[in-house]
C-alpha cells in the first residue's frame, strides 16, 4: 500500500511538473511574440516621434514667415505715419501758399484803389486848371474889351504878355507834374503788375505741384494701405494654418497615446512570465528537493486569471496591418 501511494504521488507529481514545463514553454512563446509585438510598437513610436519633430519643424518654419509679415507691417505703418506726416507738411504748406494768394489779392485790390483815387485827383486837378484856363480866357476878353475902350495899348499889351506867361508856365508846371506823377504810378503799378503775375505764376506752379505731390501720396497711401490689409489677411490665414497644424497634431498624440495604452499590459505580464520562468529553472535545477505535491484544479485556477488577462490585453496586429502608408492613418489597437 504504501509502495502504491509513493507511485501515485509520484505520477501525479510528474504530471504536474510536465504541465507546469508546458505552461512555461507556452509562456516563453507569448513572452516572445509580445516581445516583438513592444519591439514593433517601438519602432512606431520611434517613427512617430520622428514624424511628431518633422511637424514641429513644420510648425517653427510656418512661424518664421507669420512673424515676417508682423515685421513687414510695422514697416509698412512707419512708412504711412511718415506719409502722413509729410502729407500733413503739405497741407500745411497749401493752406500757407492760399494765405499768401489771398493777401496777394487784397493787394492788388488796395493798389487799385489807389490807382483809382490818384485817376480822380487828377481828373479834380484837370478840372481845376480848366476852370482856371476859362477864368484866364475870361480875362484876356476883358482885356480885350477894355483895349477896344481906348485903354493904354502898351499897358495891356504888357498885363496880357504877362498873364499868358504865367498861365503858360502854370499849364507847363501842371502838366509836367501830371505827366510825372502818371509815369511814376504807371511804372510802380507795372512794377507791381509784374511782381503780381510772376508770384502769382510761381504760387501757381508750387500748387500745381503740391496737387501733384498730394495725387502720388494718397496713391501711395492707397496702395500701402492694401498692403497692410493684405498682411494682416495672409497674418490671420497663417494664424489659421497654425492653429489646424496643432489642433491635428494633438488629435495624433491622443491616438498615439490611446494606442500605447494597450501596451501597459503587455509589461507585468512580461515580468511575471519572465519571474515564472525563473522559478521553474530553480526548480528544475535543484535535484535534492523533495517534490511538492500540487493540486491540477490549484494549478488551473491560478492560472486563469493569467489567461484571461492575457485574453483581455490588445494583441499586436501582425505584420502586413502595421505597415500604414501614412502616420495618420493608425487606430488604436482596441478599437481594431
Amino acid at each position: 500500500m504504501e509502495t502504491h501511494k509513493q507511485v501515485h504521488f509520484i505520477n501525479k507529481d510528474k504530471s504536474t511538473s510536465n504541465h507546469i514545463i508546458h505552461l512555461a514553454s507556452e509562456y516563453q512563446q507569448r513572452v516572445i511574440s509580445l516581445n516583438r509585438g513592444i519591439e514593433r510598437k517601438n519602432q512606431e513610436i520611434q517613427r512617430l516621434k520622428a514624424l511628431i519633430a518633422d511637424r514641429h519643424a513644420e510648425i517653427l518654419s510656418a512661424y518664421h514667415p507669420v512673424t515676417m509679415p508682423a515685421i513687414r507691417l510695422m514697416t509698412t505703418w512707419l512708412e504711412v505715419q511718415d506719409v502722413k506726416t509729410t502729407l500733413t507738411e503739405l497741407r500745411a504748406m497749401c493752406e500757407e501758399e492760399a494765405a499768401q494768394k489771398v493777401r496777394l489779392c487784397k493787394q492788388i485790390q488796395h493798389l487799385n484803389h489807389q490807382l483809382e483815387l490818384q485817376s480822380e485827383q487828377h481828373s479834380k486837378d484837370l478840372q481845376s486848371m480848366s476852370k482856371r484856363i476859362e477864368g484866364s480866357k475870361v480875362l484876356v476878353q476883358q482885356l480885350d474889351e477894355r483895349v477896344g475902350r481906348g485903354y493904354d495899348e502898351a499897358a495891356l499889351k504888357s498885363v496880357l504878355d504877362n498873364l499868358k506867361e504865367t498861365t503858360e508856365f502854370e499849364l507847363k508846371m501842371f502838366q509836367g507834374s501830371v505827366a510825372q506823377l502818371y509815369d511814376q504810378n504807371v511804372t510802380t503799378l507795372i512794377a507791381l503788375q509784374n511782381s503780381d503775375q510772376i508770384l502769382l505764376e510761381h504760387e501757381m506752379s508750387e500748387n500745381q505741384q503740391l496737387h501733384q505731390c498730394i495725387g502720388l501720396l494718397k496713391e501711395e497711401v492707397t496702395a500701402l494701405h492694401s498692403k497692410v490689409l493684405s498682411e494682416e489677411a495672409q497674418c490671420q490665414m497663417l494664424a489659421g494654418m497654425i492653429k489646424q497644424e496643432r489642433d491635428y497634431d494633438h488629435h495624433c498624440l491622443q491616438v498615439l497615446q490611446e494606442q500605447i495604452q494597450p501596451i501597459a499590459w503587455y509589461i507585468p505580464l512580461h515580468r511575471f512570465s519572465a519571474a515564472a520562468n525563473s522559478f521553474d529553472v530553480k526548480d528544475d535545477a535543484s535535484e535534492d528537493r523533495t517534490p511538492v505535491p500540487l493540486n491540477k484544479q490549484q494549478i488551473s485556477q491560478a492560472v486563469t486569471p493569467q489567461k484571461q488577462c492575457m485574453q483581455e490585453a490588445a494583441w499586436a496586429p501582425s505584420p502586413s496591418d502595421t505597415r500604414r502608408t501614412s502616420w495618420t492613418d493608425f487606430v488604436p489597437l482596441h478599437r481594431r
